[in-house]
């Protein structure tokens, strides 16, 4: 039900087309695709808030899709946050 294919790399890092490094949380980098956390201790306040927005704007631009999840979502929604990632990864297949 929520097998993938192969492992994901943590942390990855790749050079955004501004010459910026993004680093995203857990990424197939084959496949583009990657899972990013988000919590508000990190990502709070309207500034911060603005340059995640170009970030992903960014990494989207370089054909990147990624999924954003919460704790809750990681430790209350467990299996639906798993099926979410899963049908991602699987749908980016037919990409990369």
């Amino acid at each position: 039900r929520f097998a993938l294919d192969d492992a994901p790399t943590r942390q990855y890092t790749t050079t955004r087309a501004d010459g910026d490094i993004a680093r995203i949380d857990v990424a197939w980098w084959e496949r583009h695709y990657g899972v990013e956390g988000e919590g508000w201790e990190w990502h709070q306040g309207r500034l911060r808030w603005k340059r995640d927005k170009r970030r992903t704007a960014s990494l989207e631009a370089l054909g990147w899709r990624l999924t954003f999840v919460t704790w809750d979502d990681v430790v209350v929604h467990s299996d639906e946050t798993l099926e979410r990632i899963a049908i991602a990864y699987h749908e980016r297949r037919r990409f990369h």
